[in-house]
């Protein structure tokens, strides 16, 4: 301004918007900077508290967090991770995630169905929920609710996946036992009524249908058991009963408590009276031996009931009502025997039941 140039006063005002772009630039810049300065040092904060709950989590909770990288391996090991599958951290590492549930998958086929389920949605890189799991560990077959989702890059290529395992063994082992009651009977162990119809049903509705035997089984003198000795008495009486009708049938065969002291069979693939014969035979001889009870050892006799399908009928309450008339004929003999069903015993079942209603009948109206 002071010089004599003929541009000074242009020259000026130049410099004066240079400065207040230069210094408008650095504060920008330095504000900017400052900005991002906070946001990484906030990011860095919660990272670290991230890190904090999340190690927190895996050594608190029961759940587990796990993370497997494009590799397919485990992308950390936690201790938790380490104790569920009973290996050193080198082996954890070194093994895929899928070869090392290979070789821990318990050889059932529920288990081998429920990886079978995760193995698919791993190959299709589709998100899972709550597909259950089971391990074996050193507590014994552990079974887990696992979620996950898939891990993309840029290009939604599958570089990893990311999720949860809940353990949920209680609960399994819950669900499990009422499945088991709902189709078992709880004193025995053996099939109930409700299993044993339908097998049956499942057997009669098939078109290739393969000739089966319907044995009712009644044990013989066991109400006298159980007023004289007890209930506690009985029921071991019915528990060693069952334990015979297994160790006597074949591994085909379903044995079923009806309830109370009725027992059924199912012999599968009959071709002739002689195969029910021989494994009825073999049974009544395991009979033989006493059952020894708190008190005293009590005989084990029972009386058999048979009809065979598809001969003596097709339809299931048509072949249980005639295995209920040979078992009435049985006991009828003495007990301690087998009878097959014949038309006979229909015409013989007719008549008793008319006797009987006449009988009443008489002594209502005084007749005799």
């Amino acid at each position: 301004l002071l010089s004599d140039l003929p541009i000074r006063h242009g020259l000026l005002v130049m410099m004066v918007a240079y400065i207040a772009i230069t210094v408008h630039g650095v504060w920008t810049a330095a504000r900017t900077l400052g900005a991002r300065l906070m946001a990484e040092a906030r990011a860095d904060h919660q990272h670290e508290v991230i890190g904090l709950l999340l190690r927190d989590f895996e050594d608190q909770a029961s759940d587990l967090l796990w993370e497997i990288d494009r590799t397919g391996r485990f992308a950390h090991t936690s201790r938790r991770l380490m104790e569920q599958f009973d290996v050193p951290e080198e082996q954890l590492v070194s093994l895929t995630a899928i070869e090392l549930l290979d070789t821990l998958i318990p050889d059932t086929d529920e288990a081998q169905a429920c990886w079978r389920r995760i193995q698919q949605h791993l190959a299709s890189s589709t998100s899972f929920r709550d597909l259950m799991l089971a391990v074996r560990s050193r507590h014994g077959v552990r079974w887990w609710s696992v979620s996950a989702r898939a891990l993309t890059d840029h290009t939604g290529r599958t570089i990893g996946w990311r999720g949860v395992a809940a353990d949920q063994t209680d609960r399994h082992l819950a669900h499990t036992r009422l499945a088991w009651l709902a189709h078992n009977d709880a004193l025995t162990g053996l099939v109930n009524r409700t299993q044993y119809r339908e097998t049956l049903l499942r057997m009669l509705g098939t078109e290739s249908m393969r000739p089966f035997a319907v044995v009712y089984i009644d044990l013989d003198g066991f109400k006298q058991v159980n007023d004289t000795l007890g209930h506690t008495a009985g029921d071991l009486l019915l528990q060693t009963f069952g334990k015979r009708l297994v160790a006597g049938a074949r591994r085909q065969d379903t044995v079923a408590r009806l309830g109370g002291d009725e027992f059924a069979l199912i012999l599968h693939d009959i071709a002739a009276e002689e195969d029910v014969r021989t494994v009825l035979g073999r049974i009544l001889d395991m009979l033989v031996v006493p059952c020894d009870l708190p008190q005293r050892q009590v005989p084990l006799r029972a009386s058999f009931g048979v009809a065979l399908a598809p001969r003596d009928g097709r339809e299931i309450d048509v072949l249980m009502n005639r295995a209920d008339l040979a078992l009435y004929t049985a006991k009828h003999l003495g007990g301690s025997t087998f009878c097959f069903y014949h038309p006979t015993l229909s015409d013989d079942g007719r008549r008793r039941t008319h006797i009987e209603h006449a009988l009443r009948t008489a002594l209502e109206r005084r007749e005799f």
